[in-house]
C-alpha cells in the first residue's frame, strides 16, 4: 500500500499529517539557524542595521523580531532599546521583514548603532591636557 493522505501509520497516525509535521519541523529548524546566524553577523559587525533592513523582506529570517535585531547590534543595551522602541510607538515584536519604509527610516535615524562609526583617537585626560598646556609656558 502506498502512503497517501488518510493512510495510517503503524502507530495509528496519519501519514500526511506526519509528513506535514516533519516539513514544518525542518522549516522551523532552518529559520532558527538563519536567525542565529543573523544575530552572530550583527554582533560581529559583519552586517549593519541598514543592510539588515534592506534584505529583510526576502530573507529566511524576515519573521525575526525588531527587538532581537536591535539587541544583537554591538553595544546595544536591552533596556534602552526597549524604552526607545516604546517611546517611538514601534512594536518590538514586529517582524523585521514587515516594517514599512517609514518605520525603517525611523529605526535607522533613532538607533546610533545602526551605522558603523569611524574609529576615533582616544581622548586625552583632563590632567594630561592641563599638564601639557603648562609645559608650553
Amino acid at each position: 500500500m502506498t502512503a497517501s493522505a488518510g493512510a495510517s501509520t503503524p502507530a495509528g497516525g496519519d501519514v500526511g499529517a506526519d509528513l506535514d509535521r516533519a516539513a514544518a519541523l525542518a522549516w522551523a529548524a532552518a529559520v532558527r539557524d538563519a536567525r542565529r546566524q543573523l544575530g552572530e553577523r550583527l554582533g560581529r559587525g559583519e552586517l549593519d542595521l541598514a543592510g539588515c533592513l534592506d534584505v529583510a523582506a526576502g530573507a529566511a529570517w524576515s519573521s525575526t523580531s525588531l527587538r532581537f535585531v536591535l539587541e544583537s547590534l554591538p553595544g546595544a543595551r536591552r533596556t534602552d532599546t526597549r524604552r526607545t522602541l516604546s517611546s517611538l510607538g514601534l512594536d518590538p515584536d514586529a517582524p523585521i521583514g514587515s516594517l514599512s519604509s517609514s518605520e525603517r527610516g525611523v529605526v535607522l535615524a533613532t538607533f546610533p548603532l545602526a551605522r558603523p562609526t569611524p574609529s576615533a583617537p582616544p581622548a586625552e585626560s583632563a590632567g594630561a591636557a592641563a599638564r601639557d598646556a603648562g609645559a608650553d609656558r
